[in-house]
């Protein structure tokens, strides 16, 4: 289950790390599948110790390759999956509090009628 956004992940780094994510830290890749649909990967990388993040099937909307690659339906769910499993791995370490909760994001209320 995806837990977390891409903007969770920087509000992460932001307060218990001290760091501001960059574009580096992140990979994403989009390939289409065998019906010529877009299929989207993404990993993190951690700015401080290197850790590496790989996208592990997490929500539903994700297909395992033959590669062992875990591809979205949409950019915004491989985001979203790493985050989660970033997250998560933090909070295992105890660098962020069992408490943390995901911030309350604003929607544009033309987003809501689509």
């Amino acid at each position: 289950e995806i837990l977390y956004t891409r903007d969770d992940l920087d509000s992460v780094y932001l307060e218990y790390r001290n760091v501001h994510l960059r574009g580096p830290n992140f990979a994403e890749k989009i390939k289409p599948d065998g019906f010529k649909r877009p299929r989207y990967a993404c990993c993190f990388i951690c700015p401080l110790d290197c850790t590496i993040y790989y996208s592990n099937g997490i929500g539903p909307r994700s297909q395992k390759s033959s590669q062992n690659i875990w591809w979205y339906f949409t950019m915004s769910d491989a985001r979203d999956a790493i985050a989660t499993i970033a997250i998560s791995h933090l909070i295992q370490r105890g660098i962020v509090p069992q408490t943390f909760r995901r911030k309350k994001h604003t929607v544009d209320p033309r987003e809501e009628t689509k």
